[in-house]
């Protein structure tokens, strides 16, 4: 093996363990104990770092992300389809229903925030419509997530990412961008 392979591996790795500790993703989600549509409009502040960004999970109809701290959402019935589990003898049974008809089950809501410069005992305050609480970035296990609200929201972990490009949102059967090797650009 030469020097310059295991230079490369060890710089690597190094970067992987070290080089993005304070860069973490949250998952919030709303609507878990909801019987009938519901506002959950809210925000957040941290005590230290900043929020790099913020989308939403689920958003449909008049769902958005009013800043980056701040969203305005709603939960929903699920959909037909959904709730007959693509069971055609109950497809008569649905269609008489209604989606919107009480009874039918949620579709929870959510956002994910992504946190920059943050510690493991940085606080996050969370104020929606239904309640406030808060937690601390050291409280998130990845596949664990805390519970708030009496079970009504979920609060999660999950893995940092960045923008890598402007472009529009919407996925794409090719490959949106590359990197040129010889200068690292992206192109």
């Amino acid at each position: 093996m030469s020097v310059r392979f295991i230079a490369v591996a060890l710089l690597f790795v190094g970067s992987v363990v070290f080089g993005h500790a304070e860069n973490i993703g949250v998952l919030i989600r709303f609507g878990h104990t909801d019987r009938q549509p519901a506002n959950w409009d809210g925000s957040f502040t941290v005590s230290s770092g900043k929020i790099a960004s913020l989308e939403g999970w689920r958003f449909e109809g008049a769902d958005a992300v009013l800043s980056e701290s701040a969203w305005k959402a709603d939960t929903r019935a699920l959909s037909v389809r959904k709730t007959r589990g693509n069971n055609p003898q109950k497809l008569g049974a649905n269609k008489k229903q209604g989606a919107d008809q009480a009874g039918e089950p949620m579709a929870d809501n959510g956002v994910i925030a992504q946190f920059t410069g943050v510690a493991a005992d940085t606080l996050v305050m969370v104020k929606t419509t239904r309640g406030e609480f808060s937690f601390k970035l050291d409280d998130l296990t990845i596949g664990a997530p805390l519970r708030e609200l009496e079970g009504a929201i979920s609060v999660e972990r999950v893995t940092a990412t960045q923008a890598l490009t402007n472009a529009d949102n919407r996925d794409h059967d090719y490959p949106a961008i590359a990197t040129d090797m010889s200068d690292g650009t992206w192109r």
